[in-house]
């Protein structure tokens, strides 16, 4: 795989990590993570780490972590930000070379759409190695951008752009342009990537992500309604990531267990 990420190392956070769309759709990932994470300390391996804003919680948390990510500039910005804990690393690793790890691990995530970067038969293949890293009983969390995210709908429909309106509803590769690099991106229901994710796996846990709160991009327009983000925050939350509309977020979260 190309690192299609590396040239925005330096401003992701700034530009979704510390947004408040960005931090609210990563609080809710963090609460339906807390009741899916073993008891105690445990060993993870993260995929697609960014900037390492979620290995920062996991270690907070007691966990050892082993953040990956492809993109060396990103993994430069992690390893940065886990220079005060002793039970975390970040190296990189390529999603399609997961046999170059050693280790087995007892639990393992990856957030905010990196797996989208996976067609659906590297998806499957993906599905077989990861089987091979995790412990017995072990657990995978992946939180993907859905196809129906009635957000995007709305205001692409609003700006009478029906080509954006409906990328997402694509079987193939998209060409997202992430400032000014074109990344190819799948995008999945929920029911496609748990078909994809079997019969290795079995899923326990499915929720949405960003079904009231919009998605990045939208948080200028929300620059001046921080009393509006907030009440969408407040349904944002009294939805429990209602897993029936989970497909109509801007992302899914799904948790399986090793079979």
């Amino acid at each position: 795989m190309a690192d299609n990420f590396g040239h925005i190392a330096q401003s992701y956070d700034s530009t979704f990590t510390n947004t408040r769309t960005g931090h609210y759709q990563r609080n809710r990932v963090w609460k339906y993570l807390s009741s899916d994470l073993p008891k105690g300390s445990s060993k993870i391996l993260e995929l697609n780490c960014g900037t390492g804003e979620d290995a920062v919680h996991l270690l907070s948390l007691g966990h050892t972590v082993t953040a990956t990510d492809l993109s060396l500039k990103m993994v430069e910005v992690t390893r940065h930000k886990l220079k005060p804990f002793n039970n975390g690393n970040a190296q990189v690793l390529d999603l399609n070379n997961l046999n170059d790890l050693d280790v087995r691990f007892e639990y393992v995530f990856s957030n905010f759409g990196g797996l989208n970067c996976l067609s659906p038969g590297q998806v499957q293949n993906f599905s077989k190695t990861l089987n091979s890293r995790l412990e017995s009983n072990g657990r995978f969390t992946a939180v993907i951008m859905g196809r129906k995210c009635w957000w995007e709908r709305f205001y692409f429909g609003l700006k009478k752009d029906k080509t954006s309106k409906n990328r997402r509803l694509s079987k193939s590769a998209v060409l997202a342009n992430v400032e000014g690099v074109d990344v190819p991106t799948w995008y999945y229901s929920p029911k496609e990537f748990v078909q994809l994710m079997e019969p290795e796996f079995k899923l326990i846990n499915k929720r949405s992500i960003g079904l009231f709160v919009p998605p990045s991009y939208l948080d200028k327009a929300f620059e001046n309604k921080r009393i509006l983000l907030k009440v969408l925050y407040f349904f944002e939350k009294l939805s429990c990531g209602a897993p029936f509309l989970a497909n109509r977020a801007d992302h899914f979260y799904l948790t399986f267990e090793k079979r």
